[in-house]
């Protein structure tokens, strides 16, 4: 019987560490996700600082009302802008940024479509400062966007932690399953353990060691049959018996008694220093090699 494994030990540890790598990744491309809006309002409020005698003329936002009312469809302007782009405190971004500039208090969902693969920024409302103004024209709202795809935000991210993880993980999955495929089976004291030649059976859990403690792989019948030589006196066994202990229900089963010996030969001898003897095919012995 064999005691806890160090293999489902190491699984349990390799479930830990990968999710902690995917928790620390996604933290990690959280943070530069928040990282490049941050960068990108900055830039922002910059140029519309630098640039709002411009921008926010009266002729400029007549001239969106004009154009806007003559298309009778919402206008949305995104322009690259030099200020705003220098501004932008990640270099890779620079060239693929913008400004979206239309008229607060219309219909937006064209915009709306346009930060599809994009971050954008914060939106700055410039509103005219008198009353009168505010009432007779409409609100110009700003907003900062950089095309950044998830393998730049990733390219941004401090992913050592997260990889080192991973590939801990890993490691330890591979060092688990090379210990559940060649690991040492001990084998507890018990009254049901049964010793022929370097071979034990072990009939609390059913198993067959060989002599370094590891489990040798028997279908259910090739265990029967190991079980019924080891409880045997002599470990012999007559042809009739072994048949009618294990196929009961069939009328000749020579065929298929053959073919289970040929089977467990192959692997007794593979695994130990015993041997299956045929008596011309009426009976069948375990017997122990003899030693040159």
């Amino acid at each position: 019987m064999k005691k806890n494994s160090y293999a489902n030990i190491s699984l349990l540890f390799v479930s830990i560490l990968v999710v902690l790598s995917f928790g620390l990744g996604m933290h990690q491309y959280s943070s530069a996700k928040q990282y490049v809006v941050s960068s990108l309002n900055s830039a922002l409020q910059k140029a519309v600082k630098e640039h709002s005698a411009q921008w926010l003329s009266t002729d400029t936002i007549q001239t969106y009302i004009r154009l806007q009312n003559d298309l009778g469809t919402p206008i949305t302007v995104h322009a690259f802008d030099k200020d705003f782009a220098e501004a932008i405190t990640i270099d890779e971004l620079k060239k693929k940024s913008g400004i979206q500039v239309r008229l607060s208090g219309y219909p937006a969902n064209v915009a709306d479509k346009f930060t599809e693969g994009c971050l954008m920024s914060d939106t700055i409302l410039w509103m005219p400062s008198s009353k009168e103004a505010a009432a007779n024209s409409p609100m110009l709202s700003f907003r900062g966007y950089a095309f950044c795809p998830m393998f730049t935000l990733l390219k941004l991210s401090d992913m050592t932690f997260p990889i080192f993880f991973f590939l801990l993980a890993m490691a330890l999955a591979s060092v688990a399953l090379y210990l559940k495929k060649h690991r040492n089976i001990v084998i507890a004291p018990s009254d049901d353990i049964m010793t022929v030649g370097n071979l034990s059976l072990c009939c609390d859990d059913n198993c067959i060691y060989n002599g370094q403690q590891q489990r040798i792989k028997l279908t259910p019948l090739e265990y029967q049959l190991m079980e019924m030589f080891y409880r045997s006196p002599k470990h012999s066994l007559s042809k009739e018996d072994i048949c009618s202990t294990l196929w009961p229900r069939k009328d000749d089963a020579t065929e298929t008694l053959y073919a289970l010996v040929r089977r467990l030969k192959k692997i007794v001898e593979s695994h130990s220093n015993l041997r299956i003897i045929a008596d011309r095919g009426r009976a069948y012995s375990l017997e122990e090699t003899l030693s040159e």
